[in-house]
């Protein structure tokens, strides 16, 4: 859409005004030691891996090589992630220890916060292309007045002073910029977009005819949305897939943290199962905790995936999420931590697992250095929503 020349530099100075800084002085990574390394052990096959890795160096290969990306509180250059995701596919190719050679060839990072991990999949939803009396929850495509701006644009010149400043070989300091923002322009002016309650409530995008599919299910609509990605099955029986498009630019709030601080969720229910069965026991009150999450997605239709913001497919157990304010996209990972295992009396054990991991998307949920989410995989995968276990967090970087 057209924005006038006033609107224009309303947006810019919008985007100026935004934080930049981080002022925190600890480390968000920190470099070990040989001693300080842990076993790394992979509780996966090589052929997963491989796959993973794969997919990371092919999207980084259409990046520039000075383009940086965030690393704790430095930065680090596309160039070295994608030299070391390289030098590590080598490795795996190779007869020998690869533990012993990755310590060899390969500087280690450690996360110096204990890190969440979660777990996320791509679910399956019932859908129709046409509206009937049980699809009547429409999926959205991005509205026809939804403004996207790319903040990072409007500090460019202040970017890339900061990154010439103080640089070291591949790694530097740097302050945080702001990136896409999302809007409508009403009067000449850059206003918040609709949220899910005039959205979902007063059916506001209903005259702009953006539906993609009508679903079924307001609460697994709800859950499409977090997860960013989905198949949705016809009555005739073939699917398709969707994918993340935009957002409507509100920030992300838990309704599962609102339920346990309101006392309708004890410690250790807040899991999706656990709201899930809440929203089907109170469905009187599923709308007014529903809209407590402003946020909305709006999605496209995908040919492969699921995709994560990288834009190539996710591989299950190797992909995670992070918030790229702080690690690279891209990277090669490791993980240390606990995950769930569901027996067929339908008890959960906890089991400690450990894996190399590719950094391949994000999340609105997923922010600050402490937090990381797991993609389980296709369809139903009651473990991801069990996962919620704090556990160690490595990015490796090829020695220079």
């Amino acid at each position: 859409m057209r924005v006038s020349v006033s609107s224009f530099f309303l947006l810019c100075f919008f985007a100026l005004l935004l934080p930049v800084t981080d002022s925190r002085a600890e480390p968000t990574l920190t470099l070990l030691s040989a001693d300080q390394i842990p076993p790394l052990v992979d509780d996966l096959d090589r052929r997963s891996l491989k796959a993973a890795l794969q997919q990371s160096l092919a999207a980084l290969e259409q990046k520039p090589d000075s383009q940086a990306f965030s690393f704790g509180q430095q930065q680090v250059s596309v160039g070295r992630v994608r030299d070391s995701l390289g030098a590590f596919l080598t490795l795996l190719d190779q007869p020998g220890d690869l533990a012993l050679e990755a310590q060899r060839e390969f500087d280690l990072y450690r996360a110096t916060v204990p890190v969440l991990f979660t777990g996320y999949h791509e679910p399956e939803l019932q859908g129709s292309f046409i509206r009937t009396e049980r699809y009547r929850y429409p999926l959205y495509r991005p509205p026809t007045d939804l403004v996207q701006i790319d903040a990072s644009r409007f500090t460019t010149k202040s970017k890339h002073a900061l990154q010439s400043a103080q640089k070291a070989g591949h790694v530097y300091s740097f302050q945080r910029f702001p990136q896409d923002m999302y809007g409508r322009v009403a009067n000449g002016r850059l206003v918040p977009y609709f949220s899910r309650a005039q959205i979902d409530a007063q059916h506001i995008l209903a005259p702009q005819h953006r539906e993609l599919v009508w679903l079924d299910d307001p609460i697994e609509r709800f859950f499409l949305h977090i997860q960013g990605s989905g198949k949705i099955r016809l009555p005739d029986g073939t699917w398709f897939r969707v994918g993340y498009a935009a957002s409507n630019g509100w920030p992300y709030r838990s309704i599962g943290k609102l339920l346990l601080s309101q006392g309708k969720l004890q410690s250790g229910e807040a899991s999706a199962q656990g709201i899930r069965h809440y929203l089907r026991q109170h469905p009187a009150e599923q709308d007014r905790i529903l809209f407590q999450n402003s946020r909305y997605i709006f999605f496209r239709v995908v040919s492969a995936g699921p995709l994560g913001s990288l834009g190539v497919p996710l591989t299950p157990g190797r992909s995670i999420a992070v918030d790229p304010n702080w690690y690279p996209p891209g990277a090669l990972g490791f993980i240390r931590a606990t995950k769930p295992y569901l027996e067929e009396s339908g008890q959960v054990s906890w089991q400690p697992f450990s894996r190399f991991v590719a950094l391949q998307d994000r999340g609105a949920a997923i922010t600050g250095p402490g937090r990381a989410d797991i993609y389980w995989g296709s369809g139903p995968q009651p473990e991801a929503g069990l996962m919620a276990q704090r556990g160690e967090l490595y990015i490796f970087l090829k020695k220079s």
